[in-house]
């Protein structure tokens, strides 16, 4: 009888390979959406908790501070033209004033 030669991809060390491999590309599709979970639509890292941070000021940024009352003032007009309900105004300024702290975030301390 003839002995069969066995192939290099039926070998245990090949299957070994594959499975590093298999786990390296887990690591790195874990590895993007934890970064892209952590952005906004636009790109923007996502503050820590943006409604917390927002209804306090935190930033002490003048163009936070413009941001904020022009679109607070955008939903209250909403409101005032009947546009939203009571409930859903306060949901839309809470939104807004994040959106203002997201394009905005506080200055990090030296």
């Amino acid at each position: 009888m003839e002995a069969q030669s066995v192939h290099f991809l039926d070998r245990r060390r090949a299957r070994a390979l594959a499975g590093l491999v298999a786990l390296a590309a887990l690591l790195a599709m874990a590895q993007v959406w934890h970064a892209a979970s952590n952005l906004d639509s636009a790109g923007r890292p996502l503050a820590v908790n943006p409604g917390a941070s927002a209804l306090s000021d935190p930033s002490g940024n003048a163009k936070f501070n413009a941001c904020k009352a022009t679109r607070t003032a955008d939903v209250d007009r909403l409101l005032a033209n009947g546009l939203i309900t009571r409930a859903q105004h306060a949901n839309y300024r809470e939104r807004a004033i994040a959106t203002c702290a997201g394009q905005f975030p506080p200055a990090k301390a030296n």
